[in-house]
């Protein structure tokens, strides 16, 4: 399915580089090109889009978040919009629901 990578923890480069060569295959050049060109349009499956939003790049596609890497996705997409809304206490509801996920 065609979707675009938008966005990655810039601060995170090369763990982004690493999770697109060993979900796509890709040898370090395309993978290296494609993080640096983001935005950058692939044809991905679910599975890969899901383990690419677990690393935390933002992936446009019309396919919804699933599974725990969905999830998880989504409460951090939540933490950043209440945080930019300077809504510290729901913010910090929600990052103790995370860290519950992750202990189980």
């Amino acid at each position: 399915m065609k979707c675009v990578i938008t966005e990655y923890n810039r601060e995170q480069k090369i763990y982004a580089i690493k999770a697109l060569r060993q979900t796509t295959g890709l040898g370090l050049k395309e993978a290296k090109e494609a993080i640096d060109n983001v935005p950058t349009e692939m044809n991905l499956n679910g599975d890969q889009i899901d383990f690419l939003r677990g690393y935390g790049m933002n992936i446009e596609t019309d396919m919804p978040p699933r599974g725990p890497f969905g999830k998880i996705q989504i409460m951090r997409n939540l933490v950043i919009e209440l945080l930019e809304e300077k809504q510290f206490k729901p913010a910090q509801y929600v990052i103790d629901a995370m860290e519950a996920l992750d202990e189980n």
